[in-house]
């Protein structure tokens, strides 16, 4: 329950874990423009051509998608494997990669593998470093304090729900893990207060 509630809320936040999420770096810089129309000097409009993407951008993006249904699907072993495919590509852009390693840790830690799906985590923050958004940082932080939670590492699943909190304290899926790593350590009144004010804080 704790990883599907990571799931969803990382669907939400549009940030990490499950959802396909390419800019323009990975479908080409004047993507915005594919299907929109110009105005002609005589006041008309025509269809403006669609900009050309690479092979290899193309083939990234369909793999991502892959990885992502068979992660719906609970196909995880062929949703690992299709990422590995996208991390296997030569000069794989950075969107793509990031998702890759993402996708992977989902997969991993749905297999009980926790331990490459942190090493997993650590890659899609390193490869994405300012590209994204604090919301996103935090959904990653979010997922490396589940997967340690998993292990029954509480101390490190707190520090990873710190940084999360920090980032983004609106993030959805906060309240259900921080009222999960509560009860793991028996401080059952903090998790009641929790589930009925809903507020959680980073801890100094």
């Amino acid at each position: 329950e704790l990883v599907e509630a990571s799931r969803e809320s990382a669907r939400n936040n549009q940030g990490t874990v499950a959802r396909p999420h390419h800019d323009k770096e990975s479908l080409g810089e004047d993507s915005d423009d594919v299907g929109s129309t110009a105005l002609l000097e005589n006041g008309s409009k025509e269809p403006v051509q669609s900009p050309s993407l690479s092979g290899q951008t193309i083939r990234e993006a369909a793999l991502c998608i892959i990885s992502y249904c068979f992660l719906s699907l609970g196909i995880f072993k062929s949703a690992l494997d299709t990422t590995r495919e996208i991390l296997d590509i030569e000069s794989v852009t950075p969107t793509a990669s990031c998702t890759a390693h993402l996708y992977a840790a989902e997969a991993l830690c749905e297999m009980g593998k926790e331990e490459e799906a942190l090493a997993h985590l650590a890659a899609a923050l390193e490869v994405s470093k300012s590209k994204i958004t604090s919301a996103e940082v935090a959904s990653i932080y979010v997922d490396i304090s589940v997967a340690h939670a998993r292990k029954g590492n509480i101390a490190d699943a707190r520090k990873a729900m710190n940084v999360a909190v920090e980032k983004n304290f609106k993030h959805p899926a906060l309240t259900i893990l921080a009222v999960y790593l509560n009860l793991k350590e028996g401080l059952v009144e903090e998790a009641i207060s929790l589930l009925q004010h809903g507020m959680v804080k980073a801890e100094r």
